[in-house]
């Protein structure tokens, strides 16, 4: 998202944003809301966007045959 638009998700949902360029454009008080503790980041799970990668279409195929019935 542009960083002009992403405080407005901020003051809206506490929303701390994608673009590491919008905390600076926020008041101090919605950059205390949008900001996580460190315990927090330290449980984010970091996803192997490599391997997913190579593995959408046959997710894509699987979902089209099992859910939507294709």
């Amino acid at each position: 998202m542009d960083p002009e638009i992403q405080p407005a998700f901020t003051k809206l949902y506490n929303y701390p944003g994608t673009n590491k360029d919008m905390l600076q454009r926020l008041t101090p008080d919605l950059q205390e809301r949008a900001r996580f503790p460190q315990d927090q980041l330290d449980r984010l799970v970091t996803l192997d966007q490599e391997w997913m990668s190579d593995r959408r279409a046959d997710w894509t195929d699987r979902w089209n045959r099992i859910v939507a019935g294709g």
